[in-house]
């Protein structure tokens, strides 16, 4: 298989984290990395949609899914954060999740879903265990 065009570009370090989804009825990319940095890529366009979302730290893990209020994104830093995103208004919402580093070690792969109709997001950790976070809307 080959590329379908030119390569997205504006990342100033190395690439290491992509989710796919669809904004407004049209197909994107969430890309995360080194250079701390999340961008949002209109794959109609091949161009990036809005400035950058800043990371206090390398961005090892993007996920893309709805929350409470819309459109969310999840990411999870080396600094062992996990911050939610506003996609719509590209701002961060709350604290983050998990704001510093413990025995757990870093959550690195990270994912948004539903559970019963209520938005969660989904952490992975190295002390074995999996957790839950609600994203707004649970009972």
């Amino acid at each position: 298989r080959r590329p379908t065009g030119l390569p997205l570009t504006g990342h100033t370090n190395s690439v290491v984290s992509v989710a796919f989804g669809g904004l407004a009825g049209r197909p994107i990319a969430v890309t995360g990395g080194y250079d701390r940095t999340v961008r949002v890529w209109d794959l109609k366009t091949r161009r990036q949609s809005g400035g950058p979302l800043v990371h206090k730290s390398a961005v090892m893990a993007v996920a893309f899914g709805m929350g409470a209020d819309g459109p969310v994104l999840l990411t999870s830093g080396a600094d062992h954060t996990v911050r939610v995103w506003n996609l719509m208004s590209r701002t961060q919402v709350g604290a983050p999740l998990i704001s510093e580093p413990s025995v757990t070690g870093p959550p690195i792969p990270v994912a948004v879903g539903q559970v019963s109709g209520h938005p969660i997001a989904v952490t992975c950790h190295q002390d074995k265990t999996v957790r839950l976070w609600s994203l707004g809307g649970a009972p």
